[in-house]
């Protein structure tokens, strides 16, 4: 059972093994200040059960528990060493063990987990527990449903699961695929979009899975819409679904604003998006539904999910695996899930479409895994079956300066920008031809500022950051308020305009932090700041794009342990290509002469032939901008 596409000795054993490491994997963190569960202040619907006046002693969190509303957990209940849950009924009052309880984190504060739990009960019910773990639903929720998935390919003999057994253990040879002839399409599409659209029409049973290749910023979005609605036209119901909710809302969106305007489907009874309202976009909220028997989801043409969200169904005994429910199933951002993930998405159509790009990030996984499944399903089948694959030529995004450097060492020059997008430019040209005016304007679309060991060596750091250590450079930090204020001052949107985007968990804090602190009206008091765009990870920022990105890459160039995290081309991609009209690098020079990252010293000297380079900018930072900085950090890592 071996597959032949780039991964040398596949085995469903690799894939058992992830499975099963990643379900077992608890990291338990228990709070040492006693908490409360209880009703929060604001008004909540009546439906929804929560924990009345429990104290609870400790409070145990199991692996990773960075939640937000909306998120589900399981909770389990402790008295001492035994596990208890009480419940009362009209004749008695008893205890019994019960494992797992499902809920929602409704909202949390510096004191209290706001959940609604599954189920009735009353707080006397609770009276022998004074410990309960909490840990997040998803992951192992997720688990299970791949599990499943896994074994019923292994075994199944299904015509459905047996065509997937037959793709991993690749027993196969594909047709190439002719595309049809598309008469009219409701999106402007150019060549390499009508062709992806073209060749997924005409799909079969045999010949059943087509690959769009999207570099950023080519369309991907718009392609998946004009497909959809073609195929609506053709009266097939159509699964869109994705690894993220992001993902899915943004298909949806483009699909509904296409559908309004030609006025021939209802569509709240059209399109139903399955998941949980905290997590949608607010015009995507109102299309929510939940399903309860498999059999209703073919009652809607065009559904949307993500892939956990989608597979709880086929943990339901009535599932067919004989008769999936959607002709189409549409896996958006298919280069970023891992391959058990992506067999929960195929499972549900007849034909497969995955739409991605291996050239981004990989998928991530939160154990070691074998090298052999490092390798999204997109990027192997893409690698065996180029005849069933397509490449969107052309992006809609960056200006020409921004987009060439990747075209050229990531693409293999295949990329070109599209007309009337080659010299798009920020609206700021000041009259002053000093270094930092330069830097700023629009000018020059892609500058460079280096930041190596300026203002006594406060530079880059190593701290213990949680449970691991991350990286920060405080003179980087201090750099981005700096610029962030300037365009702020000439008129420019914080929210909309500016993002900032760094490889390290801990400079994408501190940098949340001081935004929050500096910008506190600008901002409307958005909660957990740094994770709506104003500062993320690269890994996580993909997929999004801004006007202005700031890269703080944070390594001075010497420390050889946080250098790897830059070596990862696909890394470096994806941090260039979110910027639409201006790119700022704050980086150390040193780091562009690092022969371990010869990227980064390709786009240095991109850079200095094609944009713009400056090594003062540090001289402008002031005593007291760097003590704010080093202020921030020390309350981050001081925050219990």
């Amino acid at each position: 059972m071996s597959l032949e596409t780039g991964i040398e000795g596949f085995t469903y054993t690799y894939l058992w093994d992830y499975l099963t490491r990643a379900k077992n994997k608890e990291h338990t963190s228990e709070r040492a200040v006693p908490r409360l569960i209880g009703k929060p202040s604001f008004n909540i619907p009546k439906d929804y059960s929560y924990l009345a006046d429990v104290k609870v002693e400790k409070i145990r969190t199991i692996g990773d528990f960075r939640v937000k509303p909306g998120d589900a957990i399981i909770a389990t209940w402790e008295n001492g060493e035994e596990k208890l849950f009480s419940t009362i009924n009209t004749l008695n009052t008893h205890s019994y063990p019960k494992n797992e309880l499902y809920g929602i984190i409704i909202d949390y504060d510096s004191k209290d987990y706001y959940i609604s739990f599954s189920g009735r009960f009353s707080s006397q019910e609770l009276k022998y527990c004074d410990i309960v773990n909490l840990r997040k639903a998803d992951n192992q929720i997720l688990l299970r449903i791949q599990e499943n998935i896994l074994e019923r390919i292994q075994n199944s003999e299904s015509k459905q699961l047996r065509k997937l057994r037959t793709l991993l253990e690749d027993k196969d040879i594909y047709d190439s695929i002719t595309p049809i002839t598309l008469n009219h399409t409701t999106e402007l599409l150019n060549e390499s979009q009508q062709k992806a659209v073209a060749h997924c029409l005409n799909l079969t049973d045999d010949n059943y899975f087509f690959l769009i290749h999207g570099p950023p910023g080519t369309g991907k979005t718009t392609v998946i819409s004009e497909l959809v609605l073609q195929l609506l036209k053709r009266n097939q119901r159509v699964l869109i679904t994705s690894h993220t909710n992001i993902a899915v809302d943004n298909a949806l969106e483009k699909i509904i604003e296409a559908l309004k305007e030609k006025k021939e489907h209802d569509i709240r009874h059209s399109v139903l998006r399955l998941g949980v309202n905290a997590k949608l976009l607010p015009n995507i909220r109102p299309l929510l539904g939940n399903i309860r028997n498999f059999e209703d989801l073919k009652s809607h043409k065009i559904v949307g999910s993500t892939l956990t969200k989608a597979g709880l169904y086929t943990l339901h005994s009535n599932f067919d695996w004989n008769n999936p429910p959607f002709d189409y199933v549409i896996i958006d951002e298919a280069s970023m899930a891992s391959i058990p993930l992506t067999l929960v998405g195929m499972v549900f159509g007849k034909k497969i479409i995955l739409v991605g790009d291996h050239l981004q990030l990989p998928p991530i996984f939160n154990v070691p895994i074998k090298q052999q499944l490092e390798k999204s399903l997109f990027e192997v089948l893409i690698s065996k079956y180029p005849n069933h694959s397509i490449f969107l030529n052309t992006q809609y995004r960056s200006n020409k300066y921004i987009s060439m450097f990747p075209s050229h060492f990531i693409y293999n020059d295949q990329l070109k920008t599209a007309y009337g997008i080659e010299n798009t430019q920020i609206d700021y040209f000041p009259q002053n031809r000093d270094n930092w005016s330069h830097s700023l304007s629009g000018r020059y679309p892609i500058v460079w500022i280096d930041t190596f060991n300026y203002n006594g060596g406060q530079g880059f750091d190593w701290k213990l950051f949680g449970k691991r250590y991350s990286a920060c450079n405080l003179s980087e930090a201090a750099l981005v308020i700096k610029i962030m204020k300037e365009y702020h001052k000439a008129g420019f949107y914080l929210e909309k305009d500016i993002a900032v985007v760094t490889p390290f968990r801990l400079q994408a804090t501190l940098i949340g932090r001081l935004i929050k602190q500096t910008f506190p009206k600008q901002i409307n008091n958005v909660y957990n700041l740094w994770s709506f765009t104003k500062s993320s990870t690269i890994d996580s920022y993909q997929g999004r794009e801004n006007n202005i990105v700031i890269i703080s890459l944070v390594d001075d160039g010497i420390n050889p342990k946080a250098a790897k995290v830059l070596q990862d081309s696909r890394r470096i991609n994806v941090a260039i290509t979110r910027a639409k009209r201006k790119l700022i690098i704050l980086g150390s020079y040193k780091l562009a002469e690092s022969i371990n990252i010869p990227l980064i010293a390709a786009l240095f000297k991109y850079i200095q032939q094609y944009g713009h380079f400056s090594n003062t900018l540090l001289s402008h930072l002031s005593f007291e901008e760097l003590e704010k900085t080093k202020s921030a950090l020390n309350m981050i890592l001081n925050q219990k």
